[in-house]
């Protein structure tokens, strides 16, 4: 007769009282996972790492007392028997984050709001016999997806404006709003940060990328009828007046774009 298998531990990092009591309900009688513990700030989660020795860590990235990156930082010195398959929680799209914890050593990152049977479900596939099977491949292909999937979404906007994918400034939007994205912070230094990286890429000049940006926007608002510009921006820009700067527009579009991800994920 095959001995019982044991069950999977897993430790939830999280302050939303609403994701605890889901995985309290949902793990009550799983055959094969074990909630061990529920953590609701930063402080205590090293300890209960080394207390109980989970072998899965699902983890929120915005905690009280204490944010999820500084955990994975302090997390990846620690001399561990046994590492826990980590997934990541969060509402954070912003492509240095989801790398950086990637390199980390995170298994599994995941966008709020999540279906938790699925979550379990995609884990158990992934963990064998209690180990930790994630290869650098696997980890690989979540970033190249999370990628995948804003570039689809920043394509849609654009093509929804109206803009024509023949001319050069269409490429250079589209990366300077994947730029954008990442760090909302380079649009202030637009002329020494975002020009030069595409112009490096397309191997131009900043000063013909800021031409190419500001021609492409122009035939934008020239040839979209004006319900189509309010439906995408809203009051934030004058259609009438039809006058928007090359990082506004770019501002702009990517916050469209990062709040569209966030519910679709």
């Amino acid at each position: 007769m095959n001995p019982e298998k044991k069950k999977l531990r897993m430790l939830l990092v999280d302050a939303e009282e609403g994701i605890t009591e889901q995985f309290q309900v949902y793990l009550s009688e799983h055959p094969r996972v074990e909630l061990v513990k529920i953590i609701t700030n930063g402080n205590e989660v090293i300890q209960a790492i080394e207390e109980y020795t989970p072998d899965i860590l699902i983890m929120d990235l915005l905690l009280p007392k204490g944010d999820g990156i500084s955990l994975l930082e302090n997390l990846s010195k620690l001399s561990l028997s046994k590492e826990p398959f980590i997934v990541i929680t969060s509402s954070i799209t912003l492509g240095t984050t989801v790398n950086y914890s990637f390199d980390l050593g995170v298994d599994y990152y995941i966008m709020k709001p999540y279906d938790i049977e699925h979550v379990v479900r995609r884990i158990e596939h992934i963990l064998k016999d209690g180990n930790k099977v994630q290869k650098e491949e696997e980890r690989i292909e979540e970033r190249v997806s999370h990628e995948h999937a804003l570039i689809q979404e920043v394509t849609k906007v654009l093509l929804e404006l109206g803009m024509p994918t023949n001319v050069k400034g269409y490429q250079y939007l589209r990366d300077g709003i994947l730029l954008a994205i990442e760090d909302i912070s380079m649009l202030h230094y637009i002329t020494k940060s975002v020009y030069p990286s595409i112009a490096q890429k397309y191997d131009a000049t900043p000063g013909s990328v800021e031409r190419a940006i500001r021609n492409a926007i122009e035939i934008c608002f020239t040839r979209t009828r004006g319900d189509i510009l309010y439906k995408t921006f809203g009051n934030a820009i004058d259609v009438d007046k039809g006058k928007v700067t090359n990082s506004e527009f770019i501002g702009l579009i990517a916050d469209k774009v990062r709040v569209q991800y966030q519910m679709r994920g």
